[in-house]
């Protein structure tokens, strides 16, 4: 196993983004650990993200390659991996283990969880069966 280094970090700021959907938050923050890295973006070879149940909070289950095209990353290989509220933690593992191995050189590690109030009574009513699902998407993936 070779050695890894982590070379750039970037994160958004905690708290109620608003006005910010799903993909600007994790783009923002993954650009921002490319351009602290110094590193090109011809130079990434893998992506890996990190994300719990994007599938009911965002309506979108493939989330790891619409961020890598919202990135301008594409058409590196991009996997998004899930364990519980450690997804983003796995995620950086998952890059770890690419670049240790000897697999690839340079990875980005991302993860994000959107979760906020109102998606956790939208929740509950739609086990009631009360709301459709569409209606926990809102904006969250533009």
């Amino acid at each position: 196993m070779r050695d890894v280094a982590i070379i750039g970090v970037a994160q958004t700021k905690f708290g109620e983004l608003w006005s910010n959907s799903f993909r600007q938050l994790i783009s923002n923050a993954g650009l921002g650990a490319i351009e602290d890295s110094g590193v090109g973006g011809k130079d990434l070879e893998a992506m890996f993200v990190g994300n719990m149940s994007g599938g009911l909070f965002v309506q979108q289950e493939h989330i790891a390659s619409l961020i890598a095209d919202s990135m301008g990353l594409l058409p590196i290989p991009c996997t998004r991996v899930e364990a519980a509220c450690a997804s983003g933690g796995l995620a950086l593992r998952q890059g770890i283990m690419a670049v240790a191995s000897g697999y690839h050189d340079v990875v980005v590690a991302a993860g994000l969880m959107l979760w906020m109030p109102l998606q956790l009574l939208l929740l509950l009513q739609i086990r009631n069966g009360k709301l459709s699902k569409e209606l926990l998407s809102l904006h969250y993936m533009q």
